[in-house]
């Protein structure tokens, strides 16, 4: 029985197209957790709700990020 290659499955799914879009969602998806994460240790250390730190985060980093539109 044959395997399937990276190539193969990438073809399959037609990962490839969607490639650019793919790597710019996840960097900005990842971009904004590490910054919502820093932002809830210092909203920790002010005794402050943390889940302030992440609707912050969206409200501020959401429109830079171009996430809206």
């Amino acid at each position: 029985m044959e395997g399937f290659s990276l190539q193969d499955i990438v073809d399959m799914f037609r990962f490839g197209e969607h490639a650019h879009e793919l790597h710019q969602s996840l960097l900005t998806l990842g971009m904004l957790i590490i910054v919502a994460k820093l932002a809830e240790g210092v909203f920790r250390r002010l005794r402050l709700n943390s889940i302030i730190a992440y609707a912050a985060t969206g409200m501020l980093l959401g429109p830079v990020m171009e996430l809206t539109g």
